[in-house]
Formats: C-alpha cells, structure tokens, sequence
C-alpha cells in the first residue's frame, strides 16, 4: 500500500520538472509558477528556456537594419541617418541585429556564426558587384546571447552618381539558413 502513495507524488515531480517541460506552454507555466513560489531566479532561467525553444524554431531574421551616421557602441542603440544620399567616397554605414541564427556546441562552450555577402544593385535591382563573404562573425558564448549587433560599413567608391541599392545576404553558418536586406541609396 505504501508504494502506491509515492506514486502521485513522483507523478507530480516528473511533470513538474525540466524534463517535463519540452514544449513552450509547459516552460511558460514552469515561469509562472517559480514566480508565484518567489523563486525569480528560477523564473528568469525558465523564461531564457522559453526564449530559446522559440528561437531554435526561427530561421536567421533581421529584426533591425537601419542606415546610421555613426557606428554603434551598443546594442539597440543607433541613430538613423537623416536621408540615404551619399557624398563621393563617403562611407555607407549600416546597423543590424540579427535573431534566429543557430547555437553550435564545442569543447569549450556554444558559439554562433554569421556570414554575410554584398552586392551592388541597379536601381531596378540587377547586381553591378559583389563581394562573397564581405563579413564574418563568430561569437563564442557560455549561454546562448539573444542581443546580438554589426555595425557595416559598405565603401561604394568608385560608382558614378546615381541610385542604386545594397543588398546583404546575411547567412547562419550553423544552421544553414539565409535571409537578406536591401537599403536604397543615391551617390552624388
């Protein structure tokens, strides 16, 4: 008889617990109920599982990518440029934040990496140029890092005046997936 009375309470711990909670409302409610019971830490940590569940489930996206005026010192922090019309030879600057890119694990922890390639477009969008791999980031990290940034630089000197576009195909280099921006500009 009294193995039977452990039955309900053992139940209840494997539901209760981090094994049990495989899918988003299972970690959303583990979240609920550690703040309920003034475990904030706890909460915060079920919360980043959460955060993570659908984050693997997202491809690489573009949350940001804003023409700048200056590069950026932090994350979530940049100031639009006013118009896009740039002056021979000035530098393009470009603020991004990627999501969705894939945590790889190695000896020493997780990492991410980004790739990206350039390409000089037409006004009506043909490519004049490009440049495979303009830009590569690898982050090592000991948990995944959900703020991530690049400030770009695109030098388009060289091209007469006129209107053209820049295209940026941003590819995860862990999970395979691409996406890519467009910012149009005028040269004068």
């Amino acid at each position: 008889m009294k193995r039977w009375l452990w039955l309900p309470v053992l139940t209840a711990l494997v539901w209760a617990g981090p094994a049990a909670a495989d899918d988003l409302t299972g970690i959303l409610t583990q979240a609920v109920q550690l703040s309920k019971d003034n475990k904030p830490l706890e909460s915060v940590a079920a919360l980043r599982r959460a955060i993570t569940y659908v984050w693997d489930r997202m491809p690489l996206t573009i949350k940001e990518a804003a023409l700048v005026s200056a590069k950026s010192a932090q994350y979530g922090q940049f100031k639009p440029r006013a118009d896009n019309v740039y002056g021979y030879g000035e530098p393009v600057l470009i603020y991004v934040e990627p999501v969705g890119y894939n945590f790889a694990r190695d000896a020493d922890g997780l990492n991410f990496k980004i790739a990206c390639d350039l390409n000089l477009l037409s006004k009506d969008g043909k490519v004049l140029a490009g440049q495979r791999d303009f830009g590569q980031w690898t982050m090592a990290c000991g948990e995944p890092i959900f703020e991530f940034y690049m400030n770009l630089t695109v030098n388009v000197s060289g091209v007469p005046a006129g209107e053209y576009g820049i295209e940026i195909v941003f590819r995860d280099l862990n999970g395979g997936s691409q996406t890519s921006i467009r910012k149009a500009i005028v040269v004068r």
